[in-house]
């Protein structure tokens, strides 16, 4: 189970890496386009170390059903967030 859910993973960072790059980049003004791909860059990386920790402590102290719920509910207020970005981009 744990190496398919690496493959999903891997296959899905390999499928969104360019959109979301392309996405940062077009959204930054001209000459500032490095200040936005760092910005973006890191934030995903501080994103994957924050997870990691969040969830092996959220594990530790209160057990995996905890992990799910608070992993599930960042999940649903990031869809919405998502959802709420592409109304404003179409505006």
């Amino acid at each position: 189970i744990l190496v398919i859910s690496i493959l999903f993973i891997t296959f899905g960072e390999m499928f969104i890496f360019p959109f979301s790059n392309s996405f940062a980049l077009s959204r930054a003004p001209k000459g500032q386009e490095g200040k936005y791909m760092a910005l973006f860059t890191m934030s995903f990386s501080l994103a994957h170390i924050g997870n990691s920790k969040i969830g092996m402590e959220l594990i530790d102290r209160f057990g995996y059903n905890i992990n799910w719920v608070f992993m599930g509910s960042v999940g649903m207020v990031s869809v919405f967030g998502c959802i709420y970005l592409l109304k404003l981009l179409a505006k």
